[in-house]
Parts: structure tokens; C-alpha cells; sequence
């Protein structure tokens, strides 16, 4: 731990503001560094000397006086838009969420159901291809006919030539 950080934080272990992980550092860092530990018992010292002085309250006309000032800067400032906030400091409204895990976990669960949902959807709208039907063998031709470059087709009972029908997709 650096002297530095311990000098910085001597006043939080004082008041015993300071998270018991870090005061246990401290007082590790103190124990071993003879500078750090004159520092604290310095501030030590100027804080029981500061303790025993009489603290003046402040007069009620000056508490009446601070109040009003308050009060008209409070009145006297623009607020600021919704926009404004949003466009300008987008952190501000995030902040008192604070990113819980249990909206995080909430998120995340109805992304993955809607990915759930929208896939399902496209793979039952999609047309489901039939298998192609086994290859008809083709027409013989009867013997005594001259060839030609044209096929025969056979005519139906009206009188009509039937197509062949249209292969299907990927036969």
C-alpha cells in the first residue's frame, strides 16, 4: 500500500468513515511505516485538541438569512428540459438503476424468447418443399413414325396436347 493513499485516508479512519477492509490495510501499512504512523499521530493529536475548543452555533438571524439566499437562488435557476437531460447526460438517468442484476437478468430473458419466437415464426411461414416425385420413363415412340427434331406429346380426351409437367425446384 502506498503512503500516499494511507495519507489521504487518515482522516476517514479518524472519524471512522473508512470500510473495515481499508481501516485493516491502514492500520497494517501504519504498523509498518514509521512516517505514516507519526502522520496519524499527529492528526490524532490536532483532532483531540479541535475537540476540547467550544463550538459557537450559528446565530438564528444567520441560519434565517442562509435559508431565504437558498431559497431565491432555487427560485431564480432554470430548469433544465427532459430532452435536455437526455440528450446531455444520459448517465443521470441510469444512475438509479444502477444496472441491478435482476433487470440485467430480465433483459436478457425476453431477448432470448423474442429470438426464440421470430425463429420459430420464419421456419413455419417458410414453404416446405415436397420431395421430388420418382422420374417418369419417357413416351416411346412407335417405330414406324419418322424421327424428328419435336417430341410427341399425347393429346387428353378433348382433343388437346397435355404439357409435361413443370419440374419443381431442386428436382
Amino acid at each position: 500500500m502506498k503512503c500516499e493513499w494511507v495519507r489521504e485516508n487518515i482522516l476517514l479512519h479518524i472519524y471512522n468513515e473508512l470500510p473495515d477492509d481499508a481501516r485493516y490495510e491502514l492500520e497494517q501499512h501504519v504498523a509498518r511505516c514509521t512516517d505514516c504512523a507519526a502522520e496519524l499521530k499527529s492528526t490524532r493529536l490536532f483532532h483531540a485538541t479541535i475537540s476540547q475548543l467550544p463550538v459557537d452555533e450559528p446565530s438564528p438571524n444567520l441560519i434565517a438569512a442562509s435559508r431565504m439566499a437558498l431559497q431565491e437562488a432555487l427560485e431564480t435557476t432554470e430548469q433544465s428540459g427532459f430532452w435536455q437531460r437526455l440528450v446531455f447526460d444520459p448517465g443521470a438517468w441510469l444512475r438509479p438503476i444502477k444496472l441491478a442484476p435482476a433487470l440485467t437478468a430480465a433483459i436478457f430473458i425476453v431477448g432470448f424468447a423474442g429470438g426464440i419466437g421470430a425463429t420459430y415464426q420464419v421456419m413455419n411461414s417458410r414453404n416446405v418443399v415436397e420431395p421430388c416425385p420418382p422420374p417418369r420413363s419417357k413416351p416411346r415412340l412407335p417405330a414406324s413414325s419418322p424421327s424428328s427434331s419435336s417430341p410427341v406429346l399425347p393429346k387428353s380426351a378433348f382433343g388437346t396436347t397435355r404439357f409435361p409437367p413443370r419440374k419443381r425446384k431442386g428436382c
